[in-house]
């Protein structure tokens, strides 16, 4: 916190006074009236730097109407309008990065920057837009040559012969919930195992033979190897009761 007594100004009167780093007190109203000054000074240096009028409208009457515009927003460090207590070659160097405009010109310019903003964003929009009706056209263009490729007798023969949906939907470049509906709207139902492969070789005599003797899923199912519902599933998709009771029923009537 700066150090400050009360004293006697030449200038201001009794004012306060503050410590300064060479350890004299100096008058707080003399301060502010030095940084003013040399913000002024600063001021009209750079005004006749940039050639002392608006560059769009040649404005030149008062100082202060003039302001410094920077043309890329990104490159700006910081304001050199209302003057500044920085060197002059900084100053400088920061005012090459502007057009010098009076204040109306300035809000003009700001006024069509954020007009462009508005068409950029709505034009923006308007493309996004096509580009959205054009994808779904496509899609539902793709979907539909989909299911003109799509064969029902040989997705039945790939069934026949145990080819996994998902193959299936990869031969024909579908998806795989497209091959579902398909099956579904053709009244086709095929139920994946993941023990293909244990009962591939399973014949309906030796299952029913097994099954006579066993009389029951779990014990069948154990014998093979497989899971009571894997059993099921096999039992359906040949044609068989996958229920117990109607199993045996159906083991009675042979």
């Amino acid at each position: 916190m700066d150090k400050t007594i009360i004293k006697e100004c030449p200038k201001h009167g009794l004012t306060e006074h503050v410590l300064q780093t060479n350890g004299s007190y100096k008058c707080k109203e003399c301060r502010k009236d030095a940084v003013i000054d040399i913000r002024r000074r600063n001021k009209i240096k750079l005004v006749e730097y940039k050639g002392g009028k608006c560059e769009r409208c040649g404005y030149d009457k008062c100082i202060d109407a003039l302001e410094f515009h920077h043309l890329n927003p990104d490159e700006k460090d910081f304001g050199v309008s209302c003057g500044d207590t920085r060197s002059f070659e900084k100053l400088k160097a920061e005012a090459d990065k502007c057009i010098m405009v009076c204040a109306n010109c300035h809000r003009e310019i700001h006024a069509e920057e954020r007009e462009r903003k508005i068409l950029e964003r709505d034009k923006k929009k308007i493309e996004n837009e096509a580009i959205f009706k054009t994808k779904k056209k496509n899609k539902n263009i793709k979907i539909k040559n989909k299911k003109i490729i799509l064969n029902i007798e040989e997705i039945k023969n790939d069934i026949t012969n145990r080819i996994k949906k998902a193959d299936i939907a990869k031969k024909y470049s579908v998806g795989l919930t497209t091959l579902k509906r398909f099956l579904r709207k053709n009244g086709i139902t095929y139920i994946e195992s993941k023990n293909n492969g244990k009962l591939k070789d399973l014949t309906k005599e030796n299952f029913l033979t097994s099954f006579k003797e066993l009389k029951s899923f779990t014990a069948t199912s154990k014998k093979f190897n497989v899971s009571d519902k894997a059993l099921q599933k096999w039992c359906y998709r040949n044609n068989l009761p996958w229920r117990k009771k109607d199993l045996i029923e159906y083991i009675n009537n042979l």
